[in-house]
């Protein structure tokens, strides 16, 4: 009976006891709601993750919690948890958290590859989504479409590039980035023992330069690189000076008002050691904005140019791409931004300059792509480049492929990626790796020509002094835009690594002369090759007037027809190509007719060509129209008894006479440039 009776206590006490246990563990889903926000104000997204999702997993039906918690996932890039999440949200709902759950739902499933089944969801949130959030442009919605379309069809396929991961050696578990050739046996890159673009908090390690040797594509263990290293600052982003004596990077840290920014420093190489790094003027780091990823590339005319990334005032919205000129001992100039072309409403990042292709590439999230961030292509310089193009898969892939450098004529090089495959500590894809690629069995295609002056007696001498220069005419066919100049000191012209499936233009020009282009493709070559093009160029004859066959007018009238506008689109182009002569345009008629009334009409009939001219966007200081009536014939057509001297009828000698003509009579101070350039010195 005693025995009973302790066993009857023991269980009242062991009940009373896991009673209270669990009372006290008891699950309150506002407690880990404000629990979660405090962790997000420390920038302890994982633990506010870990939080958020506990509620969810008691209440699937929050559609508040399951949105706030696929943008955490999305933010340190798991994306299957944030599909995951941004399922549940996106149901019909009018809650403020999943008015663009739809969007993120359909933007999970592209970086995680299911391209068919994101295309349907992008279809049904373009149906539905009513334009409420200011933070959402919807043509976005089309671009990831456009996207879909494209992976799933697999264009921008390469067909003959190698993509490898180089293994723990050179990258870590956690982020390695901004690789950079530090020279030719070695890669200068930075990485950290935790990824702050992840987690940001003051007891994080900081991103700083790590340096590791190449010998026969294998790679040393990296080593930290101690020279540019600051302590309590993330270090990252380097790039040289075309001499290789400068050396740009980036230092990040916090300021007054807790903002994480980023400024440009560069470091000289002096006395045989690099220098202390000194802070770029406030053109490139503007208080209060962040400067990121310098880099070094130049004009056509080989002058040096800073580009970089900032979210300052006056861009085309989120980061975008920026230049500067930089000048002697590595001071910069005004910035300005590289233009629409290559900017979007969006985010541009991590410029990098091929200086033998003239070709910039860089990474874009704003852009017809694979998912996240592409890598993506333009040839020329400043602001003024070709039409983007989509480096390809397997390149770019699915989720964020960015800092793409090449080397040898871009047959190899690194970028960087968080795809399947990488070191991971947390998701598949949280944390981006260096990758390499190398392209194999590679055409080379080249251009090899001469240069001569023409002249009437057909005997042609080569030429020597011109300047050469190769440009891109893009897919568009309406724009050029320049990639390289070479002085032909010996009359003869050669450039290397053409690009295949391109369309080029390749101009001489000499003071003195008319310049002289010829166009060539590339298209259809399918094994290495070397292109023919000689270019012929004309002495400036100021003295001389030049006949522009088949102008023709109705009778009595001045208006142009529509024939005739084919030979002054000719003229056109040789103004085009020769943008620092001023012609005049002179219209002549037959001896029929008064000599005011033939002025008159002469007169209309030249300002009729001038017009259509200044249509096509030659500015009216070049062209000077000039009508001469019937005061300077050809022929004596009164001598000719077959010719009338009447209105009615005609013959050859009045067709000849009736013709308009140009000639050279000055030449500009400065490039005149059309609508959309800037004034340039000459």
């Amino acid at each position: 009976m005693k025995n009973s009776i302790l066993i009857f206590i023991a269980f009242i006490f062991l009940n009373s006891v896991l009673f209270a246990a669990s009372d006290k563990v008891k699950f309150s889903a506002s407690k880990n709601m404000k629990a979660a926000e405090k962790a997000m104000e420390v920038g302890d997204i994982y633990q506010a993750a870990d939080l958020y999702d506990e509620v969810l997993q008691n209440d699937q039906k929050n559609k508040e919690v399951a949105f706030k918690l696929g943008m955490l996932y999305y933010g340190f890039r798991d994306y299957k948890n944030a599909e995951r999440c941004f399922g549940l949200a996106n149901s019909e709902s009018t809650s403020p958290y999943t008015e663009l759950a739809g969007y993120y739902f359909a933007l999970m499933q592209k970086m995680n590859s299911k391209y068919v089944d994101a295309k349907k969801s992008f279809e049904v949130f373009k149906k539905s989504y009513k334009g409420e959030s200011l933070a959402f442009n919807k043509k976005w919605i089309d671009i990831e479409i456009e996207g879909c379309v494209m992976a799933i069809n697999k264009t921008n396929e390469i067909k003959n590039v190698v993509v490898k991961h180089p293994g723990s050696e050179l990258n870590s578990p956690y982020a390695d980035v901004s690789p950079v050739l530090w020279d030719s046996s070695s890669i200068l890159f930075a990485s950290r023992p935790t990824d702050t673009i992840i987690v940001r908090n003051k007891d994080n390690y900081q991103l700083q330069f790590y340096r590791a040797t190449i010998e026969n594509g294998v790679f040393s263990k990296a080593a930290l690189f101690e020279k540019f290293n600051v302590k309590n600052k993330d270090v990252k982003n380097g790039c040289f000076s075309t001499d290789k004596k400068r050396f740009y990077f980036n230092m990040c840290g916090e300021n007054k008002e807790y903002q994480n920014i980023c400024e440009i420093y560069m470091s000289e190489y002096k006395n045989g050691g690099w220098q202390d790094p000194v802070k770029l003027s406030e053109s490139v780091n503007m208080p209060k904005y962040t400067s990121l990823h310098p880099s070094i590339g130049t004009t056509k005319d080989n002058k040096e140019i800073l580009y970089f990334v900032s979210d300052r005032p006056e861009g085309k919205g989120g980061l975008d791409i920026w230049y500067a000129p930089v000048y002697k001992a590595g001071d910069v100039g005004d910035a300005r931004n590289a233009g629409s072309k290559i900017n979007t409403d969006r985010n541009e990042v991590t410029p990098s300059f091929d200086f033998i292709n003239k070709t910039l590439y860089f990474a874009s999230d704003g852009k017809k792509g694979f998912g996240g961030y592409d890598i993506y292509s333009v040839t020329g310089s400043t602001s003024v480049w070709s039409v983007p193009e989509n480096v390809g898969y397997p390149i770019n892939s699915s989720v964020n492929d960015q800092w793409f450098v090449a080397e040898n004529a871009s047959k190899k090089g690194y970028f960087v990626s968080n795809r399947s495959g990488i070191i991971s500590i947390k998701s598949e894809t949280c944390c981006p790796d260096i990758f390499t690629f190398e392209f194999v069995n590679v055409i080379n295609v080249a251009l090899r020509g001469r240069v001569f002056e023409k002249s009437d007696s057909g005997v042609e001498k080569e030429l020597v002094g011109a300047k050469i220069s190769i440009s891109l005419i893009d897919e568009e066919n309406n724009e050029n835009v320049g990639i390289s100049e070479q002085l032909s000191e010996s009359g003869k012209l050669y450039f290397s690594n053409l690009k295949f499936d391109k369309k080029y233009k390749v101009t001489a020009t000499k003071e003195g002369y008319l310049s002289s282009s010829v166009t060539l493709n590339t298209l259809n070559i399918i094994k290495t090759d070397t292109l023919l093009r000689d270019l012929f160029l004309s002495k400036i004859d100021k003295n001389k007037a030049y006949r522009l066959n088949n102008i023709y007018y109705d009778f009595d009238k001045w208006n142009l027809r529509d024939i005739s506008t084919k030979t002054l689109d000719s003229l056109y182009f040789i103004l085009t190509e020769n943008p620092l002569i001023i012609i005049e345009l002179g219209s002549h008629t037959d001896s029929r007719g008064s000599d005011e009334y033939n002025l008159d009409l002469s007169q209309k009939r030249a300002q009729s060509c001038v017009d259509y001219l200044i249509s096509k966007g030659i500015v009216k200081e070049r062209i000077s129209p000039k009508g001469y009536g019937e005061s300077k014939p050809l022929q004596d057509c009164s001598k000719l008894p077959e010719c009338p001297t009447t209105s009615t009828g005609d013959c050859d000698c009045h067709q000849l006479n009736r013709r308009t003509e140009f000639r050279i009579i000055g030449e500009l101070d400065a490039k005149l440039y059309y609508e959309g350039q800037r004034i340039q010195d000459k």
